[in-house]
Order: structure tokens, then sequence, then C-alpha cells
């Protein structure tokens, strides 16, 4: 009887030896390998779009899987501050009564700016105006201002203003925050759009069109729509993005070097938030963002690296 409990014991621990050695072992997440989705902002979305394929040419060998969303911020922050999301790029900061929330909720938040750009007011490459102050498209934006003969001498572009905007986009956050001071959007003749390339699209189809994007998605679009210079004229309530003293009233483009120096009226970051503590792959592909190598993404597109020291030309 003895022998025979022996024998079974024996059988016993083979079978659990076979079983161990023969399941393979989880690999453990690190900062090249692992899989992540991030929330994307839908305005700076071809930038880290190459950041994410930037950063597969050096780790998808090494086991990095990163897929993503093509959201609006203000869709990222709130998923971010109700879900698992670990990681997101918006353009809108998070109060710091949302972050002690995330860091109650989920134990972590940490937040990097990793670029600067400007959101660009375009519009049709037949239209004779090249520059506007907040004040004016403040007026367009709320129906102050109707027609085009407002800002032009030209009889030959005399029509209605059609605004070309992207409800609940970080456009339409930023129309209502930093132009109209809080007011919403009541344009005369307001079109609705889909995606910042459809805004960008339409825009080059009507002469009498007007719209807000961000200036990543200018060259992505390869369409012929002229970016306006803009001054700063009208009262400012944002706290974020204090403008200098020194550019009030005078027009500036959205060139890296004027959204540098917070020349630019409509300058605004870009900024990552994750909710990690330890080396995992949102950790490494942050790292790898900031990095010299991931800055380089941003300077080649038009926007202004965050995180590098730069040269300005």
């Amino acid at each position: 009887m003895l022998f025979r409990s022996q024998r079974f014991f024996t059988l016993l621990l083979a079978v659990a030896i076979v079983s161990i050695t023969g399941c393979p072992t989880e690999k453990r997440e690190t900062p090249t390998r692992g899989n992540l989705r991030v929330l994307i902002s839908e305005s700076v979305a071809p930038s880290l779009i190459e950041e994410i394929n930037f950063f597969h040419s050096y780790y998808r060998t090494n086991g990095a899987n990163i897929t993503f969303d093509i959201v609006s911020s203000e869709e990222a922050n709130r998923r971010f501050a109700s879900d698992s999301t670990r990681m997101i790029i918006t353009t809108i900061p998070f109060s710091p009564k949302v972050k002690e929330q995330v860091r109650q909720q989920f134990g972590a938040i940490h937040g990097l700016v990793i670029a600067w750009d400007g959101l660009a007011v375009i519009v049709n490459s037949a239209n004779p105006v090249t520059q506007l102050t907040t004040t004016d498209v403040a007026a367009m934006l709320s129906g102050a201002v109707k027609n085009w003969s407002s800002f032009t001498a030209s009889k030959r572009h005399r029509g209605i203003i059609e605004l070309f905007l992207q409800d609940s986009s970080d456009a339409w956050f930023l129309a209502q925050r930093r132009i109209l001071l809080g007011e919403n959007v009541k344009a005369f003749r307001w079109n609705r759009t889909g995606s910042s390339l459809e805004t960008i699209r339409r825009i080059s189809q009507n002469s009498f069109g007007i719209g807000l994007v961000g200036v990543d998605w200018i060259d992505s679009a390869k369409t012929n729509v002229r970016v306006l210079e803009l001054a700063s004229t009208h009262d400012q309530q944002d706290t974020v993005y204090v403008e200098k003293p020194e550019a009030r009233g005078k027009f500036f483009s959205p060139h890296p070097a004027h959204v540098y120096r917070s020349y630019y009226p409509l300058r605004r970051a870009v900024i990552a938030y994750t909710k990690t503590e330890r080396a995992d792959l949102a950790s490494g592909f942050l790292s790898f963002i900031a990095s010299a190598e991931g800055q380089k993404v941003f300077l080649r597109r038009g926007l202004v690296p965050a995180t590098q020291p730069i040269r300005l030309k």
C-alpha cells in the first residue's frame, strides 16, 4: 500500500513539473516591451502618429505594441479621469482639482508638456484678407459681423462669412475659452465639420470660408489655404497662456518662433498625461517623445519642442 502511494505521489510530481515547464511565463512589461493604448487629441494627431511609428521602428521587434484612438482633448481628459486609460495626449490641461481626483482614484498622475503649437485661423487662398485681430475673429464667431466687406475693401470679395468649425473639438474649445471669453459660438453661418481635414478641405473649396485648425494639419492636408496673421487686441481672461505685453496689437503668424516667444495669440501646450509609477511602456514612450530624437518630430512638423533646447531661425 505504501509502495502504491509513493508511486502515485511520484506521478503527481512529474505531471506538475511538466505542467510548469510546459507553460511559458508571461513577459513582464518594460519601457520598450508590452501593450499600450493611447488616446490622442485629433488636433495634434499627425505628429503623435509619427512618434508612435518612430518608436516602433526601434522597439517593435522587442515586443512594443502601441495602438491609439483619435479623440478630442475633452474626451481624452474625461476618459483618463474616469477609466483605466493609462496615457493621453491632450491640449487641455487638467485643473489641480481633477489631478487630485485622479491621484485619489488611481494612485498617480504625471503630466509633461511635450510641445507647443498654435491654433491657426485659415481662409481660402482667394481671400484678400491676410491679417485679423482677435477682436475681429471674436466678432465673426459670435455672429456680430456677418460679411467680409467689414474686413476688406475689395469689391470682389463681399459675401457672407462662412465659418467651418468642428463641433466639440479642440478648436471649438479654444475659440470659446480664449477668443469668446467663455461665450458660445454663434456664427451667422456655421458649417459643422467632422475633422480638421474636412475643415481645411471645405475652406479650400469656399472663397468665403474661415476656420480654426491645429497647425499640425496644415501641411498634412496638402490643400491651398492661407494661414492668417493675428494680433491680440481684446482683454484676456486666460491665466494659463498669458500674452507678452510687447506683442499686444502686433500681427504674428503661428510660426514656431512666434509660438516659442508667446507672441502668437492662440498658442497652446501639447501635454502628455500618464498614470504610471513604474518602468512600463507608457513611461518608456513618454521618455522617447521627450528625447532629442522624439522632439525632432515636432520640429519637422512646425511645432515647438518643449523638452529640448532649440535654436530659433
